[in-house]
């Protein structure tokens, strides 16, 4: 016997009451249990977002910590005068080759032959501490381009070090993308985080045109010139 016929039953040998009572019960519990859904999820989404943001906090201590620092450190021993070191290298190489993004995660970097050398030079000096805070930058990055971590959050204090920090060390960063398909994560975020900056600084300069536009002001004792 199905559970219609068993309510039909039930309304014909108690004239209905039951019934309505039986359906009105019922919608009440469908009614709480729906509150009781939305609620966990409530709660499920906020723990998640409590969660996000510690995660968050704790990768932007790490980045300054593990690449911040000893990013800083690099440039600084880099800074030493070239007098006082043989066969110094310049460590900006970087800012002559032409790096140019293919979709979200790739990019092709076009060394022509007389940087080549440079470069080896520059790896064969700096290799060993362009490793370690390569490293660090995919660490760092994994947290955000899985969503385990908040990158709109950390955007404001970690992203324009963050890019820069890649910017010089893109030739290291590129060839062993190349060759060994390695910080795939880095060139993510750094991808999203490059456009999300430049689109800001788009955005400026339209504001300080509109602004520098709000201050023309055209003098009313100046004659028409016909």
């Amino acid at each position: 016997m199905s559970i219609k016929d068993i309510a039909e039953l039930i309304y014909f040998v108690t004239g209905g009451p039951v019934v309505a009572d039986l359906l009105l019960y019922g919608l009440k519990q469908l009614h709480i249990s729906k509150k009781q859904v939305l609620a966990t999820e409530e709660t499920a989404r906020l723990q998640n977002k409590r969660d996000s943001l510690k995660v968050t906090i704790e990768q932007c201590e790490y980045y300054k910590t593990h690449i911040v620092d000893p990013f800083s450190q690099l440039i600084a021993k880099n800074k030493t005068p070239a007098s006082s070191v043989k066969n110094k290298v310049a460590f900006n190489a970087h800012l002559k080759i032409k790096v140019e993004l293919i979709g979200d995660s790739k990019i092709d970097c076009k060394i022509s032959n007389d940087m080549k050398p440079i470069l080896e030079q520059e790896f064969k000096e700096h290799g060993r501490n362009m490793l370690e805070i390569s490293n660090c930058c995919e660490v760092f990055s994994l947290y955000f381009t899985s969503g385990i971590a908040d990158h709109q959050i950390a955007f404001r204090p970690c992203a324009p070090g963050f890019c820069k920090t890649v910017d010089t060390l893109i030739p290291y960063i590129a060839t062993q993308h190349q060759d060994d398909k390695l910080f795939v994560n880095t060139l993510r975020l750094y991808l999203t985080w490059k456009k999300q900056l430049a689109n800001e600084r788009i955005v400026d300069q339209i504001e300080k045109l509109k602004y520098d536009q709000s201050k023309i002001t055209i003098d009313s004792s100046m004659k028409p010139l016909i």
